[in-house]
């Protein structure tokens, strides 16, 4: 408890000071009207949500029912106390998340590189498509339809008989060293057979 309060006084600290900077930042107007930043694109946005989201979720872990079940006395004690500290370090937390990814953006550059990117695929050429023109023939037409199916699905099965045939290779082959072994134990097994009833045949002479 004693480091979660540390935390949170660093962080009270931290969001004073950043006050003062926005302040002063704020009292330059003619520095800031020199930078005036561009609208971000569609992908920045989108950038920006996704990582917004996985900030969020990321905080849903930190709840009251975890806090409360590791530390029982305290939440026995002083429940409100404890929900407010809580409540506390998860805006701080997501104070300094959110602060994090913006300095991100800035030092990385990210909005003008996904600008720059939005650009070149903007720039691309897209490949020529054949577009289908009716013929005046019905069968044709019918068949510049029906055909392309018959070939995708023709296509797949062609896909499947050749995972098929893979499949009975190496069952073949499984089959093939299995009869290997079977007869490599055949030979074995025979081989013993002789030599007891040669050691018989001997003892049987003896006698």
């Amino acid at each position: 408890m004693e480091v979660v309060e540390q935390n949170i006084e660093n962080n009270e600290q931290y969001d004073v000071e950043s006050e003062a900077n926005d302040k002063s930042s704020a009292s330059n107007p003619a520095e800031n009207e020199s930078e005036e930043p561009q609208e971000e694109t569609k992908r920045t946005r989108l950038l920006r949500a996704a990582l917004s989201k996985v900030v969020q979720k990321y905080l849903s872990s930190s709840r009251l029912s975890l806090f409360a079940k590791a530390y029982k006395p305290v939440f026995k004690n002083n429940p409100k106390e404890l929900k407010s500290i809580v409540e506390q370090l998860n805006h701080f937390m997501e104070k300094d998340l959110t602060s994090e990814i913006n300095k991100m953006f800035d030092e990385e550059n990210l909005p003008d590189i996904l600008r720059e990117f939005d650009k070149i695929i903007a720039e691309t050429p897209d490949p020529p498509k054949k577009k289908w023109r009716p013929s005046g023939d019905p069968e044709k037409d019918l068949a510049a339809h029906i055909v392309p199916e018959y070939e995708n699905h023709a296509s797949k099965l062609e896909k499947i008989l050749s995972d098929i045939v893979e499949e009975n290779k190496q069952l073949t082959s499984a089959v093939l060293q299995r009869r290997k072994c079977l007869l490599d134990t055949v030979k074995h097994i025979q081989v013993i057979k002789d030599e007891m009833t040669l050691v018989s045949n001997t003892i049987d002479l003896e006698n």
